[in-house]
């Protein structure tokens, strides 16, 4: 990247050391952050602590201040290059990463119905269905969603006395969140699917221990980030279908989202490779080998054994 196109929004940093050529930082068992210095053939593997000591570099420094960005963006990616943009999670809270839009519409579909639900539930509702029955003229053509969104302004106190169109603004904001949830959603699913597949494997491994083994290793700790990850998207829903309370707190409520996003992500992350690969594996001429498995079961131990923290960095 040439120079005059960095910014404050890249991480950009004064010391030499950082100019290494091929240099990067990553975490090391996604738990320390680390930089990587190549040295001849040799790489260097150096923690913040002995690089902060040994060259000098201060916690009030500017370069001490874009280690810490540089912390705090690897629970976001998995390497920083200096020179790299700052995720935008960290700029403005918006994700670095894209979903599928279809799953976008599938979402706004169920926030909207959300809205429609508690309508229906509240003794506005009810009296306009009452006096509608009682007096066939005075029914009202209003489209429903924009009756729902009025009222829903009204008792969330948004948009005064017109309160629809901020409320439409808020439900495509909030469509947005949720459907990153959604999709990590998905990717949990595809945790799920490897699960199953195990557990099928193991019903025919009788005659192979040694596979076997593997499988039933597996399956002592999948259902760890299942149950994790999978608690707190439903969590997500519920707090989002709650909605008097998540309009009336939205930008809090927004900023909850952000951070299970964020979280979440980290979480799974680790799974990329494997997710691959395991298509590979159980394609129509692959097939799912000891190695595989072992690799999983590496995963799930580094994370999820017992007495194991399951948290971001510090």
């Amino acid at each position: 990247m040439a120079e005059e196109e960095l910014s404050d929004e890249h991480f950009i940093f004064s010391h030499k050391v950082f100019s290494v050529e091929g240099g990067y930082f990553s975490t090391i068992n996604r738990t320390e952050p680390v930089f990587n210095a190549k040295l001849g053939e040799l790489t260097a593997i150096i923690n913040f602590a002995r690089l902060k000591s040994e060259f000098g570099i201060a916690a009030d420094t500017e370069d001490g201040a874009m280690l810490k960005n540089v912390r705090e963006a690897l629970k976001i990616v998995k390497i920083v290059k200096p020179g790299d943009r700052i995720p935008s999670e960290l700029l403005d809270g918006t994700a670095s990463w894209s979903f599928d839009p279809r799953m976008r519409a599938m979402t706004k579909t169920k926030v909207v119905n959300a809205i429609l639900e508690w309508y229906r539930s509240t003794d506005d509702y009810s009296n306009q269905s009452g006096k509608a029955d009682q007096d066939p003229g005075e029914v009202s053509f209003e489209d429903p969603v924009d009756v729902a969104f009025e009222n829903l302004g009204k008792v969330a106190k948004i948009g005064g006395a017109s309160p629809r169109k901020e409320i439409a603004e808020m439900v495509e904001r909030l469509s947005d969140e949720l459907t990153y949830i959604e999709a990590i959603g998905e990717r949990l699913a595809q945790v799920s699917s490897i699960r199953n597949h195990i557990r099928a494997l193991l019903k025919s491994s009788a005659k192979d221990a040694e596979f076997g083994q593997e499988l039933m290793r597996i399956e002592d700790l999948i259902g760890e980030p299942i149950k994790k990850v999978g608690g707190k998207i439903k969590d997500a829903r519920a707090k989002t279908f709650n909605v008097v309370q998540s309009f009336s707190e939205f930008s809090k409520h927004t900023a909850i989202l952000r951070g299970m996003r964020d979280q979440m992500r980290w979480e799974l992350m680790d799974w990329d490779e494997i997710f691959e690969d395991w298509a590979d594996a159980t394609s129509e001429d692959g097939r799912i080998t000891v190695e595989l498995c072992r690799r999983i079961y590496r995963l799930l131990a580094e994370k999820y054994a017992r007495g194991q923290s399951w948290n971001a960095m510090a």
